[in-house]
């Protein structure tokens, strides 16, 4: 029984040290030669991106709201980017059946223009990034540092950023996330992410929910 427990315990501590040190790394990344730490919170239909130093003191606030990142300085807006929203379009049909049903292929862009130079510090950039993710295909930190990084090295004041989803039959609120790619102004592909993430991105056992969603455990 003693060597039953020090196995349990064992296994126990490994798992830990192989899943705190990688979910402790998700909000954490290396700019401009600092590790920083990156909070998102979302608020009265605004997206608050909090920045932190290796002492966890603030050096960075962003706000998103009605499309225009904004960073907050003693009360101040100041405006870094801003984020135009295309609505979804059929790229190609399914054809093959699965379960659930999958629809067609589909894209959704968001493209950032950051109008001056304010918005050249690589921090600003990156918590902009992390801010305008899609619902249900969060954005790796690290690809957000490496798309920053881009953007300032090669002097470019735009980002095309295109999620491409299905959604299942019935529930559209019940997503099947394929890839993220990242373009610039001129088209250029910067860096395409693969997803592969199965996500729900309306409110779980909602009596409102779409009789598909409920047959699907939502």
């Amino acid at each position: 029984m003693k060597k039953i427990s020090l196995w349990f315990i064992c296994f126990v501590l490994i798992v830990c040290n192989l899943i705190l040190p990688v979910s402790s790394l998700e909000h954490q990344l290396y700019v401009d030669d600092q590790l920083l730490t990156y909070d998102v919170e979302e608020l009265n239909n605004e997206t608050h991106v909090y920045t932190y130093d290796g002492s966890h003191n603030e050096i960075a606030h962003v706000v998103i709201r009605d499309n225009v990142a904004y960073k907050l300085v003693n009360g101040q807006y100041n405006i870094l980017a801003y984020i135009d929203e295309s609505d979804p379009v059929n790229e190609k049909k399914q054809t093959r059946a699965a379960i659930p049903n999958w629809g067609g292929l589909k894209s959704q862009r968001r493209r950032i223009s950051f109008p001056n130079n304010t918005s050249d510090a690589l921090v600003e950039v990156t918590a902009v990034l992390i801010g305008v993710v899609f619902p249900g295909a969060p954005l790796a930190y690290g690809v957000a540092q490496s798309i920053a990084t881009f953007i300032i090295t090669h002097n470019h004041h735009f980002s095309d950023m295109t999620c491409y989803y299905r959604e299942a039959s019935g529930c559209p609120q019940y997503r099947w996330y394929d890839r993220y790619e990242y373009r610039t102004e001129r088209g250029a592909l910067i860096k395409t992410v693969s997803l592969n993430r199965k996500s729900f991105i309306g409110v779980r056992n909602s009596p409102q929910n779409p009789p598909a969603c409920r047959s699907y455990g939502f």
